[in-house]
């Protein structure tokens, strides 16, 4: 797990994109090479990027928390074993999204946990606002009933307080708008699913992509990162791979 120290950037687009040989690096290579470099999406309506300032590296047949331990192969994670700069976009939750990168080696991968906006702020939070909309009126329909008196009730083991939690963070249109706006810059993307969602990356468009040469996700060059600006820690939210995986 690899995280870059916070320093001032440019927002300006770069001219040209990373090419193929940028990616062609062992795993642990690419991670490190991909601190500082810029994350670019472009839809039909709009181009956003963001700097790149967490990765994780997943190794492969002998990483027990990577989706190709021991060689497991399958429909899901077959851009794992594509060759270097594959986009390789799978869901969480059945609601979220992460984004990785393959690198040199069968099966394994660089996770980009986080990024930095730089262009598209305002499109970026459009998104999570409505993606926390989206979310939130599905969890109040599914998860709630209505009781014989006409009061919502939980309708699933052990969810009352979600529910209401949800319930009260939906009530109006209004209410969640004015609560996202309160999202700082550096909120919008600090987390893998947030920074999916900011960008619209998915698997439908994204998936499988070759950064290299794609025209809707790729990279361009970014700052050049010093080592001693690199902090090494454990890697995030895979305790039960076992202890050894983790760190």
């Amino acid at each position: 797990h690899l995280q870059l120290t916070m320093a001032d950037s440019s927002s300006g687009a770069s001219a040209c994109k990373l090419g193929a040989a940028f990616f062609d690096q062992d795993c642990n290579a690419l991670a490190r090479a991909l601190l500082g470099q810029r994350l670019v999406r472009v839809s039909e309506k709009s181009r956003v990027s963001g700097r790149i300032v967490e990765v994780e590296c997943y190794l492969g047949r002998g990483d027990a928390a990577s989706h190709s331990s021991n060689g497991k192969r399958t429909t899901r994670n077959q851009p794992m074993y594509m060759p270097p700069a594959t986009a390789y976009v799978y869901s969480i939750y059945g609601m979220y999204n992460c984004f990785n990168i393959s690198s040199r080696g069968d099966g394994n991968c660089v996770l980009v946990r986080a990024l930095e906006p730089l262009e598209g702020q305002s499109e970026m939070l459009d998104r999570r606002l409505n993606s926390r909309s989206r979310r939130a009126r599905k969890t109040t329909v599914t998860e709630t009933t209505t009781d014989d008196e006409g009061r919502n009730s939980c309708a699933g083991i052990g969810c009352s307080n979600f529910t209401a939690d949800v319930i009260a963070r939906s009530n109006t249109t209004a209410a969640t708008k004015s609560r996202s706006k309160q999202l700082k810059k550096h909120q919008l993307c600090n987390g893998p699913s947030k920074l999916c969602t900011a960008l619209a990356i998915d698997k439908d468009t994204c998936n499988k992509e070759d950064l290299s040469t794609s025209e809707v996700l790729y990279l361009e060059p970014g700052d050049t990162v010093p080592p001693q600006r690199i902090v090494s820690c454990r890697r995030v939210g895979i305790n039960g791979s076992g202890a050894e995986a983790r760190d």
